[in-house]
């Protein structure tokens, strides 16, 4: 027997949870004599040129790039991005060396499945193996993050394993006996609802093809007595060899309810599509994992849906890691995947815990949040609010997708929403039972169908698949016109923390789909670049060595799919001149004997990250943090106050800042005339001198400016601080107002 074992970089809090609970029981002196069954680990090795994936994962989206859509087939990606041979075969080699079994290496290389005894699984990872109990079960955790040498460290994303302690939870409500007075949604009523029946009537239900193929990614199975039943009994006429099961992990010994749904509905709303279930043995994230780099590395769906999860906080690092590339490699390749936001409100994490359901925040997955639904008695639309358990927040792990413009700097979901509420629920048929649930994992695998319904709708125009959908909604959703509105607006509910409004929100991100009128516009080909209900961001970068000259300002407008970039430099020296991002080089330009440039940044998004100016020896010259969004702008002035000392002197200190650039200016009159040190604090920062004109004014000024466009850089922060002109010690002008308000120092 195989003992699942966790063996990951987990996150801090779950790893601190971890070695807590192993201490307590590592002196159980009968656990430590307990037999010891083999363990099995999961090792991720790291795809090649991730900062080349990351711009064409962009481009994959930019209307105006020549790969626009231009997805890669899986023998490309592997080729270009996929794990290097000698990597893989580095990592099996040190793992036999070290006494532990490969039983398997997945076709696409994402994963190296070994197992082995304790001794081998501590001597590989360089950790101790600790047995504990847990609610009765006996299982093993190591007293810390696992570690590899040096020279497999690098070429490694994750280090996992199918381990008893960690499971994804399906997003449902769980069943209720449907109510006469309320009766559950069937698939004729949804659609009709959300306008789906347009599709219909045009023919189009799903053609069989990879674009209307949709793979459920789930855990354990189904009766297939029971979707035949679904189908039969609500007139959906579907072909018998549109539904295969593929297992994964092993046979699944028991079904479940959430497998079941998931085929029964995904199926109902697109009746002419093939539906592939990649049934996972258990529902361990390991397995998961395993679940999704099938489904990616077959590359038989266009659509994957995914109505499991968890709080993001208490995953795994390694499979947030190893998961998200997986869902890079399925954006490459034109995959939309689509998960169930979660079913606790805001409170994905615990009572009052804010937290997001991974994998809805991803950055690559759409989240679909919960609605309730409310139609008239001939079954039309005429109310609908935010569910109150519709997960949707803020991610406090993944960085802001490049479509979301003007949050936070991180994401945010849910993207869009369906009906979830139990009240208003589903008809589904479990265990030979006819029930009604709830949940955003009914809408999740809704969703998948519309997504493949659309496929074939754009393929009808000659169009490839939507790919990682993100960026088309935010698109779809910015640019209606007077007879196309994609979506409805939920304007009124929460989710217990975070309520409905105009335009994007938290529970139901974009709204509810007017189906057909959503094909029709992510079919209609893209407008001209423009940042309607977008960003624009104009950012200075600093002088690195305190002699440079020169100013550089980098500029970035971006609009869901659509970013265009610029830098312009003035005042440098002519040569030829680099721009980085995170060190590494993204555009080449030289400057002319005006010491001016203006290059397009095309396909390259910096938000969030270090923005650096090389010249031809490698030289940094200038750096700075290019934000997320544009920092609001700051204007303050204040007056000296005069001690007494220079009867009739005055003086004034001005401070701006704009665009990530800060000015300072100090002025002073009425003084003798002389040299006179500037205090910040209690550090001299610059000498005014004051000047005697023809008249007999005296009067002199000192400016600190971060572009270097005219004086020099600020060597110390001066909001805030008390500020002291000198003569010989002693102090003729001052301003001591430091408070929030005063001074020159912001509320």
């Amino acid at each position: 027997m195989t003992t699942r074992i966790l063996v990951v970089a987990a996150s801090a809090l779950a790893f601190a949870i971890a070695t807590t609970t192993v201490a307590a029981f590592a002196r159980d002196p009968q656990l430590r004599s307990a037999p010891a069954p083999d363990l099995a680990v999961v090792v991720g090795p790291r795809v090649r040129h991730r900062q080349e994936l990351a711009q064409l994962l962009l481009q994959l989206h930019d209307p105006d790039s020549p790969h626009y859509r231009q997805y890669l087939s899986t023998a490309e990606f592997d080729e270009r991005f996929g794990p290097a041979y000698d990597d893989v075969a580095a990592i099996v080699s040190h793992l036999t060396e070290q006494g532990l079994s490969v039983s398997d290496v997945s076709p696409s290389g994402f994963l190296i499945n070994a197992h082995g005894t304790i001794d081998a699984v501590e001597r590989t990872f360089a950790v101790s193996v600790i047995k504990h109990e847990d609610s009765g079960h006996i299982v093993y955790a190591p007293d810390r993050e696992p570690t590899l040498p040096a020279y497999l460290a690098a070429t490694v994303t994750s280090v996992q394993s199918p381990e008893n302690r960690t499971q994804l939870r399906a997003n449902n409500t769980g069943p209720r006996i449907p109510s006469q007075e309320s009766l559950p949604f069937t698939p004729g009523a949804i659609a009709q609802a959300y306008n789906l029946t347009p599709f219909y009537d045009a023919g189009l239900r799903g053609d069989g093809s990879r674009a209307t193929t949709i793979a459920v990614a789930t855990a354990f199975g189904f009766q297939l007595s029971d979707v035949r039943e679904f189908w039969r009994t609500l007139g959906i006429e579907r072909r018998p060899d549109l539904l295969e099961v593929i297992p994964v992990g092993g046979t699944a010994t028991r079904t479940i309810d959430e497998t079941t749904l998931d085929i029964e509905w995904a199926g109902a709303m697109a009746p002419g599509a093939r539906v592939l279930a990649y049934v996972g043995a258990d529902s361990y994230v390991s397995t998961f994992t395993s679940v999704y780099d099938r489904i990616v590395s077959e590359n038989r769906a266009a659509v994957m849906t995914i109505s499991w999860g968890l709080c993001e906080r208490t995953m795994p690092r390694a499979y947030l890691d190893q998961s998200h590339a997986i869902f890079e490699k399925a954006a490459a390749l034109g995959i939309s995947v689509v998960a169930a936001s979660g079913d606790s409100g805001a409170f994905d994490c615990g009572p009052d815990v804010l937290g997001v359901n991974y994998p809805a925040s991803d950055p690559l997955v759409t989240a679909i949040g919960g609605t309730t639904l409310a139609v008239d008695d001939r079954g039309y639309r005429v109310g609908e609010q935010a569910w109150q358990g519709s997960g949707g927040g803020t991610s406090t792990l993944w960085q802001q997708p490049t479509w979301q413009t003007g949050l936070s700097g991180w994401r945010q979901s849910a993207d869009v929403a369906l009906n979830a509420d139990p009240a208003t629920g589903y008809y589904v048929v479990n265990n030979g039972t006819w029930w009604a649930y709830g949940g955003t994992s009914l809408g999740t695998p809704i969703w998948a169908a519309l997504l493949a319904l659309i496929n074939q709708y754009r393929g009808q125009h000659t169009q490839p698949t939507i790919g990682a959908a993100g960026a088309a909604l935010c698109d779809a959703a910015l640019q209606p016109t007077a007879a196309t509105v994609p979506f409805t607006d939920i304007v009124a509910g929460s989710n217990g923390h975070y309520t409905a409004g105009a335009g994007w929100d938290f529970p139901t991100g974009w709204g509810v789909p007017d189906a057909w009128t959503l094909a029709q516009s992510l079919a209609t080909p893209a407008t001209a670049h423009s940042v309607v209900g977008g960003s624009s961001i104009m950012s200075y970068l600093y002088p690195e060595p305190a002699a440079t000259s020169g100013t550089v300002r980098v500029t970035l407008s971006a609009r869901c799919s659509q970013t265009r970039g610029t830098v312009a430099v003035r005042g440098l020296s002519p040569g030829l001149y680099r721009l980085a991002i995170d060190d590494d080089p993204v555009i080449e330009f030289a400057v002319g004997a005006s010491g001016r440039a203006h290059a397009p940044l095309n396909g390259v998004d910096p938000r969030g990250h270090q923005v650096t100016l090389i010249d031809i020896s490698a030289r940094v010259l200038f750096r700075g943090d290019f934000p997320f969004q544009a920092p609001p702008r700051v204007h303050m002035r204040a007056r000296f106050d005069n001690p007494g000392r220079a009867r009739g002197a005055s003086g004034a200190v001005t401070y701006r800042s704009a665009n990530g650039a800060e000015q300072f200016r100090a002025t002073a009159s009425g003084l003798p005339a002389g040299p006179y040190q500037l205090f910040a604090g209690t550090h001299q920062i610059a000498t005014l001198v004051v000047l005697a004109r023809a008249d007999g004014a005296t009067s002199g000024a000192v400016r600190f400016d971060s572009r270097n466009l005219s004086g020099q850089a600020c060597p110390t922060p001066l909001r805030c601080q008390p500020l002291r002109l000198r003569h010989n010690g002693i102090v003729m002008l001052e301003l001591t107002a430091t408070k929030p308000g005063t001074g020159i120092c912001p509320e």
